[in-house]
């Protein structure tokens, strides 16, 4: 089953002033994000069985701040496009090229 990225045709995040081509800054941002969240996802996922409430508390800090990060800069990427946005996802969003970016980290592993 393919998943939702490797569905999506890719177009660049975000064009600059008159479509001059995508901000390489922004994307980069956003897929550092991205990469921020997994590793988050796979700290927690690593310590969730631990004993030490603490170190569980800690990670899911770290996990709900970097997805919060990495919403964040989705929402800014929807913005410079021109889209509405709802909770983080364009409204009115149809369509394999709205989001070429995963929605949550396991999406965006592989």
């Amino acid at each position: 089953m393919l998943s939702r990225q490797q569905g999506l045709r890719r177009r660049p995040l975000l064009s600059g002033p008159s479509g001059a081509g995508p901000d390489p800054e922004l994307e980069q941002l956003v897929r550092k994000a991205l990469e921020e969240w997994q590793a988050a996802q796979a700290h927690f996922d690593a310590v969730a069985g631990a004993s030490d409430p603490d170190l569980v508390d800690h990670a899911i800090y770290h996990l709900e701040a970097a997805r919060r990060k990495y919403m964040y800069l989705l929402k800014q990427v929807q913005k410079a496009r021109g889209l509405p946005v709802v909770s983080g996802i364009p409204a009115g969003a149809q369509g394999p090229d709205v989001m070429d970016l995963p929605a949550t980290p396991e999406e965006g592993a592989g």
